[in-house]
This record gives C-alpha cells, sequence and structure tokens, in this order.
C-alpha cells in the first residue's frame, strides 16, 4: 500500500470540506468547550467560590470524555456512513484511491479537530497546568481520540446510513461513558 504526495491532499481538502459543512459537527464541536465552561461555572455557584483542584479534575474528565464520544467517536462514523449512503466512498474505492489513503483522510480532520478541542476544554477547566505533565496528558488524549476515530470509522462500515450510523454510535457511547 502506497500512499500518493497528489491523491493525498486533494482527498484531506474533500474530507475538511465536508466535515466543516455538516451542521451537526459544527455544533457539536462548538458545544463541547461551551458545556465545559458550564459545568465549571456551575459548580463555582454551587460551592461560592474557587473550585478544589479535584473537582476542576472532574470537569477536565467530563469534558475531554464528551469530545473523545461527540467528535471523535461520531463524526468518523457518520462521514463514513454518509459516503456509502452517496456512494462516494463507491467511486473512491473504483478510483485509484486506495483504503489506506481513505483511511488517513477520513480519520485526519476528527482527530486534529479533537486535539484542538481537548487543549481548549484543558484551558478552560481551570486545571493548574504547572502540576500537569502536559506531554502525558496529550499523548493520553492523543491515542484515545485515535482510538475513538478507528472505533468510528468501524462503525461507519458497519452502518447502511447515516441514521443507523448515529443510533450504533450512540450505544458505543453509553457504554464508553459508563466505563
Amino acid at each position: 500500500m502506497t500512499l500518493s504526495r497528489n491523491r493525498l491532499p486533494v482527498l484531506l481538502g474533500f474530507k475538511l470540506k465536508e466535515l466543516f459543512k455538516n451542521k451537526t459537527f459544527l455544533i457539536t464541536a462548538f458545544m463541547v468547550p461551551l458545556l465545559t465552561f458550564a459545568m465549571k461555572f456551575a459548580y463555582e455557584n454551587m460551592l461560592d467560590g474557587e473550585l478544589p483542584a479535584s473537582l476542576l479534575i472532574i470537569v477536565l474528565n467530563l469534558g475531554v470524555l464528551f469530545n473523545l464520544n461527540a467528535i471523535s467517536l461520531m463524526m468518523p462514523a457518520t462521514m463514513l456512513a454518509k459516503d456509502k449512503e452517496k456512494n462516494t466512498l463507491r467511486t473512491l474505492m473504483t478510483s485509484s484511491v486506495n483504503a489506506g489513503e481513505y483511511f488517513i483522510c477520513g480519520v485526519f480532520p476528527s482527530f486534529m479537530t479533537s486535539l484542538l478541542i481537548n487543549a481548549a476544554v484543558l484551558l478552560i477547566s481551570g486545571v493548574r497546568l504547572s502540576g500537569m505533565d502536559l506531554a502525558l496528558f496529550f499523548a493520553a488524549t492523543a491515542l484515545a481520540c485515535l482510538t475513538s476515530c478507528v472505533i468510528g470509522m468501524v462503525i461507519g462500515i458497519f452502518s447502511k446510513n447515516q441514521m443507523a450510523s448515529s443510533n450504533l454510535v450512540t450505544l458505543f457511547m453509553l457504554v464508553f461513558m459508563f466505563i
């Protein structure tokens, strides 16, 4: 399997354009940091002031978890299901695009967006950055994002359409949130 330097940027541009035209993705991408901010604000109001570090870590964990489920898991699944539904996937596979190129271009936009949102959630949560290992945080969240993206792609492969993809993703979201 060889990757083409010509096809990869074109397919990546196509996937980015498709992803950022998706209204569900755009709403969810803005909702994750807003939800993190709302949780922090609500906890501050309940406790009348400064939050303990343990509660800030809970806010951070919930924000990252929501991001992993809503962006890293759901977006690759729905985008792949959309390609299957509109026969774009069949067209791409019969062209010179190979499976590795499609996979990389299908995962990369969601993965990078998820990492950026995790950075925003880290800043919004209010956790002291001086007392934490940032390299370990980003390595762990990158691995979790990549795993979620791959699982999302697998869900998208087995889905008939976007609606079925959303229903299947919901089951996986519940399992991951319980864990």
